[in-house]
């Protein structure tokens, strides 16, 4: 089979990128992979060839509209030079001429909650101010592009949770018939539990800590819509013999002033980590004791799969994606958008070394079923159903 992919940035880092990295990889064994991207980074480059798509870098506007146009006329003159493909997959509206979209976002959602004042971006500064404005630009002009491409009745969507399918459905309303569930996966040999040995110590020294801490892990970006701020609530609200225990390590991009001035004012900036973007992310999942996600909106957060593979319990917001993963009491727990109720649910957990071993197992087991050879399995079948009904109305 001859498959395209397409998209801005292709590499082993972030939640969309990541998931068609490994499709990639996965596929490019048996199958002829032509990717189209600005960058491409961490992967094996024997298994596809790179045509390499010229994009204007920043701003975030003016890099969509660059790589969306610019794919397209690519694509659009390779066609005409004969040059086809079987399937051409992206992840998002980032081109027109796609069979197969997955659905990682949905960004009239997005608008939606940040209008009804849910995700909340932070105003205080005049840079804040434009930083905000220039978000809810960039998803008025995707939301407007969502909302034209899945409509189309040849379009296939592939919606990594049944949440994210509602989302779509109800904001855009596609064909149910060209609607599929197919789940992220995560990388369980890269995120292995045995990690821990090495990274644990490690982690520790560089923090100036002692082996009796708990690590509290958060990693994302989008820190407003991701919940850092309930994050840092939570480890405030802590009873204190959970929170002389308890530090909070923050990984990812994010307005760090902004955060480390709450916890500032909620005395707990010695016990706020926060370690910018990294590079091996495995280890400090390794490292750590408790996933801590109150994310306010996903669409199926890898960030919680790789949390699982590496047997963290999880403490995360009933949202799309964690709603099909976690199992309340067992692998982790659903705790509210806000900081008292979230430490209530929390502290025990800190407290209790073996009940966090009972459930790093059950973890670990959790993600069986999100292997990297089930969705490329479950995604070959769909690119079959393209190809089959290819021409049919």
């Amino acid at each position: 089979m001859k498959i395209a992919y397409v998209m801005p940035r292709l590499h082993k880092h972030g939640g969309t990128e990541v998931g068609i990295a490994m499709l990639v990889e996965d596929l490019g064994r048996d199958h002829d992979i032509t990717v189209f991207a600005s960058q491409v980074a961490d992967l094996d480059a024997t298994r596809f060839r790179w045509m390499r798509v010229p994009t204007v870098q920043r701003p975030g506007i003016a890099r969509y509209l660059s790589f969306l146009l610019t794919n397209t006329l690519m694509l659009r003159t390779l066609r005409r030079q004969g040059h086809e493909w079987d399937v051409i997959h992206t992840s998002g509206a980032d081109t027109a001429l796609a069979q197969v979209y997955t659905c990682q976002y949905c960004q009239a959602e997005r608008l939606r909650l940040v209008r009804a004042g849910v995700i909340r971006h932070p105003t205080a500064t005049l840079g804040q101010r434009l930083r905000r404005a220039n978000a809810l630009a960039f998803y008025r002009l995707t939301a407007a592009m969502e909302r034209r491409i899945y409509g189309g009745i040849q379009r296939q969507l592939i919606c990594v949770s049944p949440g994210i399918r509602q989302d779509i459905r109800r904001h855009y309303r596609p064909s149910g018939k060209r609607m599929t569930v197919v789940p992220n996966a995560v990388d369980q040999e890269r995120f292995p539990p045995r990690l821990r040995a090495e990274s644990r110590p490690a982690l520790l020294n560089h923090l100036g800590l002692s082996d009796s801490s708990v690590l509290l892990l958060f990693v994302g970006a989008e820190w407003e819509r991701k919940g850092l701020d309930v994050a840092i609530e939570t480890l405030a609200a802590l009873p204190a013999d959970a929170q002389r225990q308890a530090h909070l390590v923050v990984v990812g991009r994010g307005d760090i002033p902004h955060y480390r001035s709450s916890a500032d004012r909620l005395g707990v900036s010695d016990r706020v980590h926060f370690l910018g973007q990294v590079q091996a992310p495995e280890r400090y999942f390794a490292a750590s004791d408790i996933f801590v996600f109150p994310s306010r909106y996903e669409a199926f957060s890898l960030a919680t799969l790789e949390a699982a593979a590496s047997g963290l319990p999880l403490a995360v917001t009933r949202i799309n994606g964690t709603e099909d993963l976690v199992e309340d009491g067992e692998n982790g727990h659903f705790i509210p958008g806000e900081g008292s109720g979230a430490a209530e649910l929390l502290a025990p957990l800190i407290v209790d070394t073996r009940r966090r071993q009972e459930m790093r197992a059950a973890a670990r087991a959790s993600v069986a079923r999100f292997s990297r050879e089930h969705v490329a399995s479950a995604t070959l079948d769909v690119y079959d159903r393209v190809i089959s009904r290819a021409g049919v109305p």
